[in-house]
């Protein structure tokens, strides 16, 4: 299921890039006619044929890119092969950045509150520390109703409050503006 979800993710990705790339080029080439992908011929039985078909390989090819995703081998080659591209480049080693995956997977990337003042904290996600003594952190602040826009922090170690929450408990906080929340837990305390 994890390879799914990370394969998914990314063909959306992919996929509205794609999208927006052979609308145009058939709006420009006028070739509409070659970008309509079927199957079998139309009927209304091989209609519902071709939607189980295409699915079908949807969700064969998201699970597939999740898959290789986890492989170390792909993502060198992936990074490799992009490596003299400037822009698309920067782009690729965005979801192919070994230490990045190998951080989130391993559950390096903790959920830390900013002490702004003794009544005001901010979730967000320590991805860094540094200094000598580690002294600095960069911290990920998302925003509301999406998680993945946010602001990165530099932030002093005295500001950074340790909590208990999961990578899932925050993005699941972020996304319901902090709705989806249980009772049970304290609202005093930063952590669950």
């Amino acid at each position: 299921m994890r390879h799914l979800r990370t394969g998914t993710a990314l063909l959306i990705f992919a996929g509205v890039f794609m999208w927006l790339g052979s609308s145009v080029a058939a709006q420009i080439l006028k070739l509409s006619d070659l970008l309509d992908f079927r199957f079998v011929e139309y009927g209304l039985a091989n209609k519902i044929l071709n939607l189980v078909l295409q699915l079908s390989l949807l969700i064969f090819f998201a699970w597939l890119i999740g898959y290789l995703m986890n492989k170390r081998w792909f993502r060198s080659f992936v990074l490799k092969l992009f490596s003299k591209i400037p822009v698309l480049s920067t782009v690729i080693s965005f979801f192919f950045d070994h230490n990045y995956i190998e951080k989130l997977s391993s559950g390096k990337v903790k959920v830390v509150g900013i002490k702004f003042s003794e009544d005001v904290h901010m979730l967000g996600l320590q991805t860094n520390e540094f200094g000598e003594n580690k002294e600095k952190s960069f911290v990920y602040g998302a925003t509301s109703p999406m998680p993945a826009t946010g602001f990165v922090f530099l932030v002093n170690k005295q500001a950074i409050v340790e909590t208990k929450f999961t990578l899932s408990d925050f993005f699941r906080i972020a996304a319901s503006y902090g709705l989806n929340y249980s009772e049970k837990k304290d609202p005093e305390n930063p952590s669950p």
